[in-house]
């Protein structure tokens, strides 16, 4: 997968892969730069010395590009054997836990749309001790 994505356009919908679209629906175009989700972490990558560091960034953005590309397999490859997701909203995590619930979260992904996203980061942190690997942004769908 290279660095530099095209810039994709992206149906106006939310509507599952296949699924038929009226002819408003299939003129209404919204435009992703899916890209963004990962230049930040090879911008941190490029300035990295620590290889520990490197191989967390280096892991983070094959698996980004895997979520552009909806490459389920790829995507679970990248994780940890008991990955703990973190989505927090008002105040409380809502991201699924354990190996079964994030496959199942990564499935729906694929399938649903919601793969099709621009996520530039604003701040990134790899640190010694870490558990998580941390990123800050706005999130665009």
């Amino acid at each position: 997968m290279s660095g530099s994505a095209p810039h994709n356009i992206i149906r106006g919908t939310s509507a599952p892969l296949g699924t038929e679209l009226s002819h408003n629906e299939r003129n209404q175009t919204m435009s992703f730069e899916q890209a963004k989700i990962w230049q930040a972490l090879e911008v941190r990558l490029a300035i990295t010395e620590n290889p520990r560091h490197r191989q967390m960034l280096q892991t983070v953005i094959e698996h980004s590009k895997a979520e552009a590309a909806r490459d389920l397999g790829q995507m679970m490859a990248a994780l940890v054997d008991n990955p703990q997701m973190h989505n927090w909203f008002n105040g409380r995590d809502h991201g699924p836990k354990g190996l079964e619930a994030v496959t199942k979260y990564y499935r729906n992904f694929c399938t649903n749309g919601a793969a099709v996203f621009e996520s530039p980061k604003d701040r990134v942190v790899v640190d010694d001790h870490n558990r998580l690997f941390a990123n800050e942004g706005v999130v665009g769908v």
